[in-house]
């Protein structure tokens, strides 16, 4: 169904009712939005929070490289963007491990209104 978006997303529908903290389940519905020019930054914001959320550390991580285009769409909380800073380092990424610690010292200096 990789070359059909619209047919994965109509298939993953009841995936996501039977298993909707599954990061797994919404990482292929976010590849299906990415595929049909959809707008996937919740869906991976998703995946990646229930990835973290259940200790899937790593995987967390290599969703975020794989949408990493997608980075500064995706609305990930605080403590979300901590452990992943830390598991994007632990595999070597430390780039993007950057990136989440430059997120959240931004987040920290903003003043109301901002």
């Amino acid at each position: 169904l990789e070359d059909q978006p619209a047919a994965a997303l109509d298939a993953l529908k009841p995936l996501l009712l039977e298993h909707p903290r599954s990061p797994a389940v919404h990482l292929r519905q976010a590849r299906a939005l990415r595929a049909s020019d959809g707008d996937a930054a919740e869906t991976v914001t998703t995946a990646i929070g229930f990835a973290l959320d259940g200790g899937m550390n790593p995987m967390a991580a290599t969703i975020f490289i794989e949408f990493e285009a997608m980075r500064e769409q995706l609305a990930l909380e605080d403590r979300h963007l901590r452990i992943l800073g830390k598991a994007l380092g632990q595999r070597g990424d430390a780039a993007e491990a950057k990136w989440c610690e430059d997120r959240l010292r931004s987040k920290v200096t903003r003043t109301p209104g901002q």
